[in-house]
């Protein structure tokens, strides 16, 4: 089965305000990406979205399969590194 990315109503507005559009989650949630534990039973997802850009999505596991955005920014330059290094694996 594959993940699902839930976005709850307005968190596509949050995300705006930090620059990033909502398909680019999507786009870097359904690609190939590195996933670390965040705070809070979070998880953080590391990847990069179809233009190059590297995003670091926050998100909390509501079921096996299913996700739900709690925010998302550009990667810093040690998550960018991370992907990276995993990605040559």
């Amino acid at each position: 089965m594959r993940d699902r990315l839930v976005v709850e109503f307005g968190l596509d507005e949050h995300i705006a305000r930090h620059g990033i559009d909502i398909e680019e989650v999507f786009e870097v949630f359904h690609s190939k990406h590195v996933r670390s534990g965040a705070h809070s039973r979070r998880i953080r997802i590391i990847g990069q979205a179809l233009a190059g850009r590297y995003l670091t999505l926050i998100v909390g596991k509501r079921s096996p399969s299913r996700f739900a955005l709690v925010t998302a920014r550009d990667a810093d330059e040690s998550e960018r590194r991370l992907f990276r290094r995993r990605q040559r694996r």
